[in-house]
């Protein structure tokens, strides 16, 4: 006889950004280009560029994973202490093509054309000098970056995806995210109620794991390489 598991509740699976989702700690990166006195969107395109040529960490197996957990009717989001929030937005917007390839629908890449990138920077100086739709800011001081770890950020990306989960199915609600697919529970209004974070700082998955939320620690780039995609699908029951 089969085992039986419980299905997996819709879930919310928030990336960090540098070296986790990057090789490179983009971040510090753009700050010193910055410091050395290159504008700030000179500094910024230059990163895009670099992404452009390197992709993402993990490659195709990244790009995989997201479509599978997304045609599953799971969301995704980006918690990262950065003053660069576009950086993480232009890597989703290079990845529709990718999930197009892959057979995603419209409701699944749009968790990338209007993506969720959630930002507690690090130094306010640097932050966008215009709102950028789809980057919410979460103010933490650096002396409480340790200490609280993406509490805040994980509060408002789910908050987040559950106002676009209500709103994608209000008829009048122009501009809603489409994001009905059904959960593995096939309901569709089933809100976002588990988190699994995956970050290079093993504080900020302690804090993640204090809060009642999975997270997975992911190895630095050159000591690591797929694993936290490898244990992402165990946990998400996604096809290895």
């Amino acid at each position: 006889m089969s085992e039986i598991r419980p299905e997996s509740p819709r879930t919310l699976v928030c990336f960090d950004f540098d070296l986790t989702l990057t090789d490179e700690h983009l971040f510090r990166v753009v700050t010193q280009m910055v410091r050395a006195g290159a504008t700030r969107e000179e500094a910024c395109m230059k990163a895009i560029s670099y992404l452009d040529q390197r992709g993402p960490r993990g490659g195709e197996r990244l790009w995989s994973t997201l479509c599978q957990l997304l045609m599953k009717g799971h969301g995704l989001a980006v918690c990262s202490f950065t003053s660069y929030p576009e950086l993480a937005m232009a890597l989703w917007q290079r990845g529709i093509k990718q999930l197009r390839a892959r057979g995603a629908s419209r409701e699944a890449t749009a968790w990338l054309s209007r993506p969720i990138v959630v930002y507690g920077d690090p130094d306010p100086r640097l932050r966008p000098p215009l709102p950028v739709q789809g980057a919410y800011l979460v103010e933490v001081s650096f002396g409480l970056m340790a200490s609280q770890g993406k509490q805040l950020h994980i509060e408002r990306a789910l908050k987040v995806a559950n106002d676009r989960l209500l709103s994608s199915f209000d008829p009048e609600g122009a501009g809603a995210l489409p994001c009905l697919i059904a959960p593995p529970s096939g309901a569709l209004r089933e809100p976002f109620s588990r988190v699994i974070l995956l970050d290079d700082d093993p504080r900020n998955i302690d804090h993640a794991l204090r809060s009642g939320h999975e997270g997975i620690f992911v190895d630095p780039p050159g000591q690591g390489g797929d694993e936290h995609l490898d244990q992402l699908a165990q946990l998400l029951e996604l096809d290895a």
